[in-house]
């Protein structure tokens, strides 16, 4: 059974929040080095360094530039979907669009009994 996806802003987060850290360690870089380097409070930066803030893009630019990587390096490698959830969702969108397209093609009055019909079922 699929995990519920993690929505897009934690799991960018998390990952910024990891490759800073690595390149920190990396560079041999304290919290308030880095965050000296990058032109930022040392609030600000911690807070992004630990996971808890997503950084605003000219924030992340200027966090890759100080860290001497590109900054498509900070997006490399997240993973926010798994192919089956994917798939899934494809299906049911593709689905649901044969039956919106099917139901226009009704008289008013059936599809106001289609769409009661639908009610019913989805409270189910």
């Amino acid at each position: 059974m699929d995990k519920k996806a993690e929505p897009l802003d934690c799991v960018l987060r998390r990952s910024i929040s990891a490759k800073i850290v690595n390149l920190m360690q990396a560079l041999n870089l304290s919290i308030e080095e880095a965050a000296l380097n990058a032109g930022l409070e040392y609030s600000n930066f911690y807070y992004i360094m630990k996971g808890r803030n997503t950084p605003r893009l000219d924030t992340l630019l200027k966090i890759a530039q100080s860290l001497n990587v590109p900054p498509e390096y900070f997006f490399k490698d997240i993973k926010v979907w798994n192919n089956r959830r994917r798939d899934n969702l494809l299906q049911k969108h593709t689905l649901l669009n044969k039956i919106i397209k099917e139901a226009n093609k009704l008289e008013k009055p059936a599809q106001t009994f289609f769409l009661k019909v639908l009610k019913i079922y989805n409270h189910k």
